[in-house]
């Protein structure tokens, strides 16, 4: 009985100390989601960022600001669930590869609608982004778009 007793014990410490990190796998989820209803916690938001693409990315010159450029992007979060919108990393390169420029984009930065909560990303659904950078110069090139977790997200 004591062996049983330190084993609950030691599992209960286990899940303890690994509750966030076991609340993120989507086969134990469910059960954590129980657990947080009984109990009365709440869960991190479930993030991966690898799920989030961009398409129609388009670059153009800033209609009425000079030296500067407009991004328009569409954002899809292709996961199975919500999760928090991503900082959105835009970076120009050279003709060789070589960075010339880089900024990144807060949530709150890009998604102006103060009804929006920011840790609820749809599934599935197209967001329109439209960000505003100085021009990075005529030897930017090439540019990219990468999707990173939000502040404080791990």
């Amino acid at each position: 009985a004591g062996f049983l007793l330190d084993l609950v014990s030691l599992g209960a410490q286990y899940i303890y100390f690994h509750f966030d990190e076991a609340s993120r796998n989507p086969t134990l989820r469910p059960w954590a989601e129980k657990a947080c209803a009984m109990m009365g916690c709440n869960l991190v938001a479930q993030s991966d960022v690898s799920q989030i693409v961009g398409t129609n990315l388009v670059v153009r010159s800033h209609p009425y600001e000079k030296n500067a450029l407009v991004i328009d992007v569409i954002i899809k979060n292709r996961a199975k669930f919500h999760q928090p919108y991503p900082q959105v990393q835009l970076s120009f390169e050279d003709i060789n590869g070589n960075p010339v420029a880089s900024r990144r984009f807060a949530p709150q930065e890009y998604i102006k609608d103060a009804q929006i909560d920011l840790n609820d990303m749809p599934s599935e659904v197209p967001i329109h982004l439209t960000l505003e950078i100085v021009d990075p110069g005529r030897d930017a090139v090439n540019y990219q778009l990468h999707f990173l977790p939000p502040s404080g997200a791990s």
